[in-house]
């Protein structure tokens, strides 16, 4: 199932990549017993490599209401993305018949490299040649500082300072409406200025929810954080927030980093809450 409708809005998943392996105990430096992934692995296996190492998906979303086109994030580009892994966007969306010029709207969740990665094409030109690129302000802000593109990020000045100097770059406050249907929400942590789309329409809701929730596991454990949140204290915050919502409303939750295609509602079992993929 790699489309699904919410109301009169369609949502296409698009895996980019997939097959970096990272062991978690590294990755998840504050998670103290590894023995704690076991009841994850069994109900996961999808996102783990073995008991101990997570297996990484890669994917991207395009959102289609009656008036607007919009992809959700850009995935790794060609690769090879941490020496592993090589992003097949620009061929995927080719499989489903979508031309980039088709794309009104390319809403970044934040500036992580696997994010941007589609950005351009090899020649220098924004890949969605009539799209307005959306960011929220404190990413370009904090993303534009020359240490943080020093150590971090240097991948910047190629794959997102470009568009502002094109004029093709929306810098959004905290929160937007983009359409009827679609808003922008802030979920700040994993990155400063880390967006989220809601999806509302006919009374049914999804959410795309960037890297605010990276591994199903942190469903049930929200406090988990991983060496890529940039700020765990409004990390957990911000997941606590959403998984509060998703639960109360019934919002189906797309993430890219979970197994392809990444749809699923929170349930509750026993007391704990836990990511469902939808059948």
């Amino acid at each position: 199932m790699n489309k699904i409708t919410i109301g009169d809005v369609e949502i296409l998943a698009l895996t980019d990549g997939a097959g970096l392996k990272l062991k978690l105990d590294e990755t998840f430096p504050t998670v103290r017993a590894a023995a704690r992934w076991e009841a994850y692995y069994q109900r996961y296996p999808q996102v783990f490599a073995d008991a101990s190492t997570w297996y990484l998906h890669y994917g991207c979303y395009l959102v289609r209401t009656q008036d607007c086109t919009v992809l959700v994030d850009t995935g790794v580009g060609p690769g090879p993305y941490m020496g592993v892994v090589y992003g097949r966007l620009p061929d995927v969306l080719k499989e489903h018949e979508v031309d980039p010029e088709e794309v009104d709207v390319v809403f970044l969740t934040h500036a992580h490299a696997d994010h941007v990665g589609w950005n351009f094409t090899a020649e220098g030109t924004p890949r969605f040649p009539k799209a307005r690129y959306v960011l929220h302000q404190d990413e370009w802000d904090f993303f534009q500082q020359p240490m943080v593109k020093m150590s971090i990020a240097s991948y910047v000045d190629q794959l997102l300072t470009p568009l502002k100097r094109l004029g093709v770059l929306d810098l959004l406050p905290d929160g937007r409406t983009l359409t009827p249907e679609l808003t922008a929400i802030p979920t700040p942590g994993h990155s400063p200025g880390h967006m989220s789309l809601l999806i509302a329409s006919k009374g049914q809701k999804g959410l795309i929810g960037g890297d605010a929730i990276i591994h199903p596991a942190q469903v049930s454990e929200p406090t988990w954080c991983s060496v890529f949140d940039m700020d765990n204290e409004p990390t957990i915050a911000t997941r606590k927030r959403l998984l509060d919502m998703l639960e109360k409303e019934e919002i189906i939750l797309a993430a890219g980093h979970f197994p392809s295609p990444g749809f699923g509602r929170i349930i509750c079992e026993g007391g704990r809450r836990y990511w469902q993929a939808l059948a």
